[in-house]
């Protein structure tokens, strides 16, 4: 029962490291444009709908979270984990799913475009095994789920990478406009998690940002992982963050990207 209820925190936490993708409108392209420009138009297009996801899976964590400190048992944070899937994630990823779908992107898009349908298909079943193992009782299944997520996410670093590639924008360094105030790792009902404040400290508002962690155990061994995402940050504003860590038995962590867009 102990390793079910650590598949389950894993599985929750392990939720918000992805974001989705959502309703865009069809890329008709510009034969003039460069490859650059073409790419940059649809991440443009796209951008807010994949912050959608991630609203959507931190509002999750944040309800998960609240009913643990509130004593909740496991079988009810299972309940309430299949109700909040069933309801709102499940449908959202398949919302999304079938709005990427119907785009043509331009061809210089292409190869990003399907990379994110990838993805989307990857989490929707990763979710769909995670909902069966809790169902059934089968931390087989939940286990699966857990790899599942951890392959689409490396996928999702890879589609990052590429895309900074295409467009010439290399992760920016934290001092230029997001910089890390204080953060420290403490307990939750369900885990670990680190808490800090990041602050814009540019006279822009920065659309999106955020911060990755790796979790460690008392030998150095990494046990686990987690992010957090914000959008819209206003000019000097700080950002109050929590990431919930993936490892069971976390000693230390270290912050491994520190990320924005314009």
């Amino acid at each position: 029962m102990r390793k079910f209820f650590a598949l389950l925190c894993v599985l929750v936490l392990g939720f918000t490291i992805i974001g989705c993708m959502g309703q865009t409108r069809p890329h008709a392209g510009n034969a003039k444009k460069t490859q650059q420009e073409n790419v940059e138009d649809y991440i443009e297009k796209t951008q807010p709908v994949v912050c959608k996801a991630n609203s959507l899976t931190a509002a999750m964590t944040k309800k998960m979270l609240e009913a643990a400190a509130g004593g909740a048992s496991l079988e009810q944070l299972e309940k309430l984990f299949i109700e909040i899937s069933e309801q709102d994630t499940l449908p959202t990823l398949t919302e999304e799913l079938q709005s990427l779908e119907k785009i043509a992107p331009h061809p210089d898009a292409r190869e990003i475009h399907d990379a994110r349908l990838k993805i989307c298909r990857m989490n929707i079943a990763a979710l769909k095994l995670r909902l069966a193992g809790l169902k059934e009782k089968n931390p087989v299944k939940l286990e699966q789920g857990a790899e599942l997520t951890k392959q689409f996410r490396e996928l999702n670093e890879q589609l990052t990478a590429r895309i900074n590639e295409l467009t010439g924008k290399a992760p920016k360094a934290k001092k230029e406009a997001l910089q890390l105030v204080e953060h420290k790792l403490q307990k939750n009902p369900i885990g670990y998690e680190v808490v800090g404040i990041a602050r814009n400290i540019t006279d822009k508002k920065i659309s999106s940002a955020q911060i990755a962690v790796n979790a460690y155990d008392d030998k150095g061994n990494q046990v686990g992982n987690g992010l957090s995402n914000v959008t819209d940050l206003d000019p000097q504003e700080a950002w109050k963050f929590t990431i919930c860590l993936t490892g069971r038995e976390v000693s230390s962590y270290k912050i491994v990207a520190l990320s924005w867009r314009d």
